[in-house]
């Protein structure tokens, strides 16, 4: 019972005094803001901790980027380069080509001589043909042709013209040959 008369009796003389005294003052302080200031250091430790992680990541995938990027371009200036070397080596052959046809078609007064009319009648519905079939597909202006395309078509219709003067001049021979007097 001593214990429930002391409970509810007056405070001794100088209670409030020894509670609030300065040594019991800074152990009140630390136990009410220690545990929040060595979380706000903690917190901001690990802060500090995950900003250098992020920022040694993002440094990796920019050096990755830039490496792939670097890739790239290599592999975009080797085709480049593979591209232009296979352009060249088709000039040369269209050019080596176009030489030795030159160089097989006789030129001889065969060609300027007049063809058989029905050759002529031929060769005409022939060029109307090839003339109908190279109009009737797209518009130039419609078309995007590449320099390439462009080097194919004139090779074919180059062909086409030696094929018809090949042509003409094969007719005419058989023509003066026919045409000729046997003794």
């Amino acid at each position: 019972m001593s214990m429930w008369n002391k409970l509810f009796s007056e405070a001794p003389p100088g209670a409030v005094e020894q509670l609030l005294s300065p040594k019991r003052k800074l152990y009140y302080g630390l136990l009410a803001f220690a545990p929040g200031t060595l979380l706000a250091l903690f917190l901001s430790s690990v802060k500090r901790h995950m900003d250098r992680e992020n920022e040694e990541l993002r440094q990796q995938h920019i050096a990755e980027e830039m490496r792939e990027e670097t890739e790239r371009e290599q592999k975009d200036m080797l085709l480049i380069n593979m591209i232009q070397d296979l352009r060249s080596r088709l000039q040369a052959l269209e050019k080596e080509v176009t030489d030795k046809k030159l160089q097989q078609v006789p030129t001889d007064a065969a060609v300027d001589k007049q063809a058989p009319a029905a050759v002529a009648d031929w060769e005409q519905q022939k060029a109307a043909f090839l003339l109908s079939s190279g109009q009737s597909a797209k518009p130039a202006a419609a078309e995007a042709q590449s320099g390439i395309n462009a080097r194919i078509q004139q090779r074919e219709r180059a062909m086409v013209r030696e094929d018809v003067r090949a042509f003409k001049a094969a007719r005419a021979a058989a023509a003066a040959s026919d045409t000729t007097p046997t003794s």
